[in-house]
């Protein structure tokens, strides 16, 4: 075996070579051979550059080959992994195949275009959103041109994907890559095509999506999720036989780890047309991967993880598992996610969690995604024996979290509601107004900051739970101070109590809004 292992290994190198190596020589070879083509456009240049491509990816595959053999991913003759992730998925209809893969109309590439926000940040060609809507006369037909190129079949051209890569921090002190968000800014007009798939995929999304799911689907709202988590959390002691378990998941850069072999071979068993997929792997293999910010990435996202949510629900079919416990009346439901946030209900049953957390384990293998054990927990009722928290934490390899926790920005418990637990909601509204201290602001200056900025950044919030009186009574103190507030320090004489400003501006008011009425009027708006 030893000499079979370094005859392979001799092989390798000489066949292949370093194939990272290799991969970076021929990325390198096409971005020359683009600028040539672009400079003279020749079919002599046209043939140099499509064999320059084609090198490239077969290098490309190549590397997924590799990566794939490394997370010891069996797959059959076709592609498919034969195991339960790609069994019973629901197909698409001929008709909606034909939908997905129909030339777009002008009017269709126009309506794209305006859909799309024009004042977004641009991309490497620094032509943003606002250029092509207020230029569309002069420039609408050749855009109309490069998306009937793509879907004829041909390949964007790499000054269309290419992207720009922009580190945004998550924490005011940034001590590791870790600690930054990445988010791509691509060209405008790859967006118009990715956009136009986007709204054509979307329109058949619900009869694909498992109901778990409510990320980007018509109909559902993601209010939905946080209020069904929280009638779940708030059962966490009851009905406990065997004990509640609640797995919060953390996916590690989901996005940027996505397996796009994996995608590919989802959509193919889902019974999307060659001519479709064949539309989305361009797409991948130019904007290397799905991205953050692109249109169409949460589209994909979803229907990726759709699998992962088939096999967590086909544990019920199975008369050993012990799932969370919820009143008879209810459905079975052992998960709810939203596109790469996703809240497990469980029981501390150790077949049970063991089933749970091999599906989690086989769905990092093949997908390529990584739950991050230090983001991820676990939570049980402050009760519950150390043994049984023990062994949980064994199984699972997560901490065990305090309640409250944060699901979807909103604080989850099973206690009475605290002031403490809506810090998070208030701080947000006091960094605003640091951030606004010491500048030299009119009375009407700072009446539009409070509608525009401080009361429309709570309304999601105020949409998802109904905070304490105590609560909203310190935010309306906040806006309060900050409206009559004339030093950058010190107290200050308010002329008018808040209430009364809240009046309309005929009845002697400014017109603001109360947070108990905005509170009441989303809550009503769900019924």
């Amino acid at each position: 075996m030893k000499k079979l292992k370094a005859a392979l290994s001799v092989w390798s190198k000489e066949t292949f070579g370093d194939i990272f190596k290799q991969l970076t020589i021929r990325k390198d070879i096409v971005k020359i051979k683009e600028q040539l083509f672009e400079e003279d456009p020749f079919e002599v240049n046209r043939m140099v550059l499509q064999q320059a491509q084609a090198e490239f990816k077969r290098y490309l595959h190549f590397e997924e080959e590799f990566w794939k053999q490394k997370a010891g991913v069996k797959w059959q003759s076709e592609g498919d992994r034969n195991t339960r992730f790609f069994h019973n998925l629901e197909a698409v209809s001929q008709h909606q195949n034909e939908l997905l893969c129909s030339m777009p109309s002008l009017e269709e590439v126009h309506k794209a275009v305006f859909e799309l926000a024009g004042d977004s940040a641009c991309g490497p060609d620094s032509l943003s959103g606002i250029f092509y809507q207020k230029c569309w006369d002069i420039v609408g037909a050749d855009v109309y041109n490069v998306v009937k190129a793509f879907f004829d079949g041909q390949t964007l051209l790499k000054s269309v994907t290419h992207t720009n890569l922009v580190l945004i921090p998550k924490k005011e002190i940034i001590n590791s890559f870790s600690e930054l968000r990445s988010i791509s800014l691509s060209n405008f007009i790859n967006k118009i095509i990715t956009r136009i798939i986007h709204d054509r995929l979307e329109s058949i999304l619900p009869s694909l999506i498992s109901q778990n799911q409510s990320s980007f689907v018509k109909g559902r709202n993601i209010i939905e999720n946080v209020f069904l988590t929280q009638e779940v959390v708030a059962n966490i002691r009851k009905r406990g036989k065997p004990t509640n378990v609640i797995l919060k998941l953390d996916m590690a850069k989901a996005y940027d780890r996505v397996s796009w072999n994996y995608l590919i071979q989802v959509m193919k068993r889902m019974g999307f047309s060659d001519v479709f997929v064949d539309m989305i792997w361009r797409i991948l293999a130019n904007n290397w991967g799905v991205k953050k910010g692109d249109p169409l990435s949460p589209a994909l996202f979803i229907l990726a993880t759709k699998v992962l949510s088939k096999a967590l629900n086909s544990l019920f079919d199975k008369g050993m598992f012990r799932g969370y416990g919820l009143p008879r009346w209810s459905s079975n439901m052992n998960h709810l996610s939203y596109i790469n946030d996703t809240i497990v209900f469980a029981s501390a049953d150790k077949w049970s969690l063991q089933s749970i957390m091999k599906i989690l384990h086989d769905y990092e293998a093949v997908f390529g995604q990584k739950i991050n054990v230090h983001k991820s927990a676990f939570y049980m009722y402050k009760k519950v024996s150390s043994e049984l928290v023990h062994e949980v934490q064994q199984i699972t390899g997560f901490s065990r979290g305090e309640f409250p926790f944060i699901y979807l920005g909103c604080p989850l418990f099973h206690a009475r509601k605290k002031k403490i637990f809506y810090k998070d909601v208030m701080k947000k509204v006091r960094d605003k107004l640091q951030a606004w201290k010491g500048k030299l602001l009119s009375f009407g200056g700072k009446a539009v900051l409070i509608k525009s900025v401080l009361q429309s950044i709570l309304v999601y919030p105020l949409s998802a739970m109904v905070p304490p009186k105590c609560v909203i009574k310190e935010l309306h103190k906040l806006f309060n101070r900050f409206f009559w507030q004339t030093k950058e320090d010190g107290k200050c004489k308010h002329w008018s109590k808040w209430n009364k400003l809240c009046y309309p501006k005929v009845e002697g008011g400014l017109g603001f809004r109360s947070l108990n009425d905005i509170s009441r009027a989303l809550f009503s708006k769900l019924w």
